[in-house]
């Protein structure tokens, strides 16, 4: 047997690095650019726009280092990112033609990524005659003028698409001035399986705090999510957590938010579980207008908080590029024993997001975990406190791995060891004015009942710093 420090969670109940180190994730989504199952390490969203071109995982990108305030002094860490092999075949919409131009139309192509098609004619006429310009991005950019093509010939867009005119009856009135033909076309996505292998990936990348894993997923892969958590504990001593989507409510087959609210509970209820984070709301993103799931919002909080702090801390982490939650209203209606969807979804496990009363802004409320509420690490800042703790005195004691056992022996020794272990967390994260630990306490017997079998046994209790997460004042007279 080969020797190894191992460092383990005992959840018996409520009882000087890299700058950003701690809040390092991995973000694994669709992207029309890049190699697949390779990770990328960018340090703005202008790189990675280089390399990804378009695609859900770049825009999840962009919102990320948005959500980061300059103001407060919040500096993203180091992003990684890794693209699955997209095997779930992409789409094109339906031409919306404005106008009363007479040719016929019909798109073609494999589509590699996710456009927006705008072609406007400028001179009205029949084929090879009119002319047109053309965007790819919804109208924010433009083509030159150019001079249609024979009537049914390709004309080539982008992300693999085209699009090819025919002349009507009356060839002159095929075109006219000002006419508009709009359509979107929708990238390829990976399949649940793709996924996983994309997010293995990073198994012995311990630089990785967090994985995010963009598109919607079953409570079923939360409990994948949470067997990988363990695996990567057990064999490379990688801790992460896992950030993962929700599927939307399904308004167009009249899903009610009762009955979505109601399952994403039932969801909850079976599955009790530390280190993966589901999220089930969405938010109106401020740039595009479109509602996106708010894992973008939590995954980019996480990165900028320390490991104690809580994600809904409101003085820090108010949110940046949210204009709207959606359904907030009927989720936060309290009914006749005041409890709210939203409260009992928290309750349940859920981090949900929140507008305070009279107090503007949108925050996260506490960042409850899918542990049981008697867990020592039922929020998640506490699980992070511990993660790191178990990271740092790994570290700190590797050196010891097949040293001698006795005081006077030179290095080593269980005295020193127990020394080191003190030293490191308190160097690390006890440091005052600046702390991120309470306190702790190390136990190591001197006597060790399994010495001679080379193996020190050991505990360390911390106490973690608590999060002060409501407030209740009287007002009096004096």
């Amino acid at each position: 047997m080969i020797g190894d420090v191992n460092t383990n969670l005992l959840d018996a109940g409520l009882g000087a690095p890299p700058k950003g180190e701690d809040g390092q994730q991995l973000k694994v989504g669709s992207a029309e650019g890049g190699d697949a199952n390779k990770i990328y390490e960018f340090g703005s969203y202008f790189d990675a726009k280089q390399v990804l071109v378009s695609g859900p995982l770049l825009d999840a990108i962009k919102q990320h280092y948005e959500e980061f305030s300059k103001e407060k002094d919040q500096t993203p860490p180091r992003l990684f990112v890794c693209r699955p092999v997209d095997d779930v075949a992409g789409s094109r919409g339906t031409v919306a033609h404005t106008g009363t131009g007479t040719a016929t139309f019909a798109t073609s192509g494999t589509v590699t990524g996710t456009r927006k098609f705008v072609i406007e004619i400028i001179t009205g006429g029949a084929s090879a005659t009119a002319t047109y310009r053309k965007s790819t991005d919804g109208g924010k950019t433009w083509s030159g003028e150019l001079t249609t093509p024979a009537s049914a010939s390709p004309i080539a867009l982008a992300a693999g698409v085209s699009i090819a005119f025919t002349n009507g009856g009356t060839p002159s009135a095929s075109f006219v001035a000002g006419d508009t033909y709009e359509f979107s076309c929708t990238g390829p996505t990976a399949s649940l399986s793709n996924t996983l292998t994309a997010i293995r990936a990073a198994k012995q990348f311990h630089d990785v705090k967090f994985v995010h894993v963009l598109g919607a997923f079953a409570s079923s892969f939360w409990v994948t999510l949470a067997a990988l958590r363990e695996e990567w504990i057990r064999k490379y001593k990688h801790r992460v957590q896992f950030i993962v989507e929700v599927a939307p409510r399904d308004v167009g087959n009249s899903e009610t938010v009762d009955a979505y609210a109601l399952a994403r509970i039932n969801d909850a209820k079976a599955f009790k579980e530390l280190g993966v984070l589901p999220i089930f709301q969405r938010g109106r993103y401020s740039a595009t207008g479109e509602m996106r799931n708010l894992a973008n919002v939590l995954a980019a909080k996480l990165s900028a908080a320390r490991v104690h702090e809580s994600p809904g801390f409101v003085a820090k982490f108010a949110f940046l590029t949210v204009t709207e939650l959606e359904d907030y209203d009927a989720l936060s209606n309290r009914d006749e024993d005041e409890k709210s969807w939203l409260d009992l979804l928290q309750e349940n496990g859920y981090i949900v997001a929140v507008k305070y009363e009279d107090y503007a802004g949108f925050y996260f409320s506490s960042a409850k975990t899918m542990a049981p509420e008697t867990s020592s690490f039922n929020r998640v800042q506490k699980l992070r406190t511990a993660d790191k703790v178990c990271i740092v005195t790994r570290r700190a004691i590797m050196n010891y791995i097949q040293s001698p056992n006795h005081a006077e022996a030179g290095l080593g020794g269980v005295a020193a060891l127990k020394t080191d272990i003190d030293n490191a967390i308190a160097a690390r994260m006890e440091i005052k004015g600046n702390r991120e630990l309470d306190s702790h306490e190390t136990i190591l017997a001197a006597a060790q009942p399994k010495i001679k079998e080379g193996i020190v046994q050991g505990k360390i209790k911390i106490k973690c710093i608590d999060t002060m997460e409501s407030i209740e004042l009287d007002v009096a007279e004096m």
